[in-house]
């Protein structure tokens, strides 16, 4: 009896070392055992993912991290962005993340800073099955970064600057005037400036043939172009006159 209870006794004790706990909510990506299988200490059972939150990996220019604020030594603080998976079929899923982190080490492809961004309970657990809209892992993303708010700024379609950080405006009567600006920020079609513009200037995004100072220009919108105003703050479109 006395051995038998002994036996009892290991068999429960073995039972219960089947079970692996995970000190986190996961899911399995991938196992790696079968079950009765004998497995040892250093034995790969499986791959896991938490998935209380994931992290996207970010690459921006390195002129452009003086615009991304890093969380404080308590983790708060982190710049807010925006991660947008575009499903190919005309939606797009939107989730809210923070900037959590720099790496010490820039992206060997294209020698640009590389950031991380969490992105909190990105499967959509607590939405029912059929509503979720869950980020994947390995997915191609983009994401937008909120940078600081600036003030005395003006956005301006790229192709208005000219050679030497200059824009065309057309003043008072019709007449064409150079402008000196400074570029703040820029972007694939637009670009931050600060320099002596004014609101509800008009902007000549067209060539001109032998511009000069003073020259009457003549005010025309293109096609794909609708009429707009060179309007304050990096929100607003700027003008775009022919």
């Amino acid at each position: 009896v006395g051995a038998a209870k002994s036996q009892l006794s290991e068999a429960e004790l073995n039972l219960e070392r089947t079970q692996v706990k995970v000190p986190f909510n996961a899911i399995v990506l991938e196992e790696s055992v079968e079950v009765g299988q004998l497995v040892g200490p250093n034995s790969m059972v499986a791959r896991l993912v938490n998935t209380d939150a994931f992290h996207v990996q970010v690459s921006i220019p390195v002129a452009e991290l003086d615009w991304v604020r890093l969380p404080d030594r308590d983790g708060y603080g982190g710049s807010k962005a925006t991660v947008i998976h575009d499903l190919g079929d005309g939606r797009q899923i939107q989730r809210e993340g923070r900037v959590t982190q720099r790496l010490a080490s820039v992206d060997p492809n294209g020698r640009l800073a590389r950031l991380l961004v969490e992105v909190k309970n990105p499967l959509d657990l607590d939405t029912p099955p059929n509503e979720r809209q869950a980020l994947l892992l390995g997915s191609y993303v983009q994401v937008r970064i909120d940078g600081p708010e600036l003030s005395d700024v003006f956005v301006i379609p790229r192709r208005s600057l000219r050679e030497g950080d200059r824009v065309w405006v057309i003043g008072q009567n019709g007449k064409l005037e150079f402008r000196d600006v400074s570029v703040v920020q820029g972007s694939r079609d637009s670009l931050t400036v600060r320099g002596n513009l004014q609101t509800g200037e008009d902007l000549v995004v067209s060539n001109l043939t032998a511009p000069l100072p003073g020259m009457l220009v003549a005010k025309s919108n293109g096609p794909d172009e609708p009429k707009t105003e060179l309007a304050e703050r990096n929100s607003a479109p700027a003008s775009t006159k022919n």
